[in-house]
């Protein structure tokens, strides 16, 4: 195509040079202008930007998929990750797929726990630290929410980490009860072997945790 274009030029006596610069800048500023607009997407993403998020999601930006260089990540992923529920749901709602991965296997569903804290499971039981404890129930029913939105829109219960688990597997060990009760109704595979030979099952019996 470029060389008929060459020739269509010639035989014209156009300027073949001027028209190539010509086309090239065009494309430049297309792709500038696509960068900028990710740049926005990915602003309204980690500011938790919901009005602006769904503004521009309704006014057809269209790369909602798109994954950062370094590891991966989409805006599912990066909302799933920090507790986002409503930016997870408005994501979902407008075509964003759980089912991409990162660059070490993972998906949105893999997502749900990373934004408790270290403290997690001694805040959680604590008597005295009461606001701790609350946070911390808090995080775990965001966490339900999570699963529950990703599974409603087809998130595979079932899909592998690099490590050969599934998100049973962290569910059982980390909890809440919820989450697991949640996954099996899913259909999530409690026979499913980690690279260790783990199932969900065998660390739900090891733990004594009677619940599981």
């Amino acid at each position: 195509q470029k060389k008929w274009r060459k020739q269509k030029a010639l035989e014209e006596g156009g300027d073949v040079g001027a028209g190539e610069e010509e086309e090239e800048d065009l494309f430049t500023k297309m792709a500038e202008a696509e960068e900028a607009e990710k740049a926005k997407f990915w602003t309204f993403v980690d500011e938790k930007d919901h009005f602006n998020m769904e503004k521009m999601l309704r006014t057809g930006f269209t790369k909602i998929d798109c994954q950062e260089e370094r590891y991966g990540f989409t805006a599912l992923m990066r909302a799933a990750a920090t507790g986002d529920v409503e930016m997870v749901r408005l994501l979902l709602q407008n075509g964003a797929n759980p089912s991409v991965k990162n660059n070490i296997a993972d998906s949105a569903i893999h997502q749900a726990w990373r934004f408790w804290d270290p403290h997690h499971v001694l805040h959680r039981r604590s008597h005295v630290l009461i606001e701790e404890r609350d946070a911390a129930l808090a995080n775990e029913d965001r966490t339900v929410e999570i699963l529950l939105a990703l599974l409603r829109y087809n998130a595979d219960p079932n899909a592998t980490r690099s490590d050969g688990s599934i998100c049973l597997h962290e569910a059982v060990r980390r909890g809440p009860i919820k989450a697991v009760k949640m996954l099996l109704q899913f259909r999530s595979d409690h026979d499913t072997e980690d690279h260790q030979h783990w199932t969900p099952v065998m660390i739900a019996e090891r733990s004594g945790n009677k619940e599981l």
